[in-house]
């Protein structure tokens, strides 16, 4: 199941000049990168719990380019970019909008990863250096529970980031320092926003492979409730 929504809203037009491919990432780079990083960590050895399915989340600030043919390409501008913003709004063009994507993924299905080697799949799905840090959790939350010598019902991530480039032009996440808005991505103030990015992760051990979608989808939301709260 996927759910996708990309919100108009009042957003400001972006006339962006013309830029290299290395100064976009696309929003299916960083589901592939949270899908792979869950496969990963399925298969890890000695595992202090086992999953097969996860609820994937992301919001995330993207540039939506649209065109008089009605296609339309949502992209991510990276750190540093050079982008201005028009207050006024026009039927076509470029806009900031707010993308909420969530999808049930199996970590079972056949992925097409990038990896230190290969930075880019024959479906042009790019590397992120240093990835979603999904893995890592996977082990943290191992060492925790082999501590407790229990299992929760569940196990929630998320993660707030900024997206630049390395040294050597590949794309990095990177903790935000001002709830994630660049002043090259808004004019409005930081705190009149959320998070640029997000991706949020949601398991459910209690009840294994038995829960219903709608169990997940429904443990997925309360999470991120809470931290929408916070």
């Amino acid at each position: 199941m996927i759910l996708a929504l990309v919100g108009c809203g009042e957003r400001p037009v972006v006339q962006m000049p013309a830029v290299s491919e290395e100064e976009f990432i696309q929003t299916s780079d960083l589901l592939v990168a949270a899908q792979c990083e869950l496969n990963r960590a399925a298969r890890r050895p000695d595992p202090g719990f086992r999953f097969e399915q996860a609820v994937i989340t992301m919001t995330l600030t993207v540039v939506a380019n649209e065109s008089t043919g009605g296609g339309l390409t949502l992209t991510i501008p990276i750190a540093g970019s050079s982008i201005t913003l028009e207050r006024l709004r026009r039927p076509i063009g470029s806009a900031i909008r707010r993308m909420d994507f969530q999808t049930i993924h199996d970590v079972n299905q056949s992925t097409d990863c990038p990896n230190e080697t290969v930075r880019k799949t024959g479906n042009g799905v790019r590397y992120i250096e240093g990835g979603l840090g999904l893995s890592e959790w996977i082990d943290e939350t191992d060492a925790l529970l082999r501590n407790a010598r229990t299992v929760p019902t569940e196990i929630n991530y998320s993660l707030g980031f900024d997206i630049a480039l390395s040294s050597s032009l590949n794309p990095i996440i990177s903790l935000p320092s001002d709830n994630g808005i660049s002043p090259d991505l808004s004019s409005e103030r930081a705190d009149d926003r959320r998070v640029a990015h997000r991706v949020a992760v949601t398991i459910l051990l209690g009840k294994g492979s038995s829960a219903s979608e709608a169990e997940r989808i429904e443990a997925a939301r309360a999470f991120l409730d809470r931290i929408n709260r916070d």
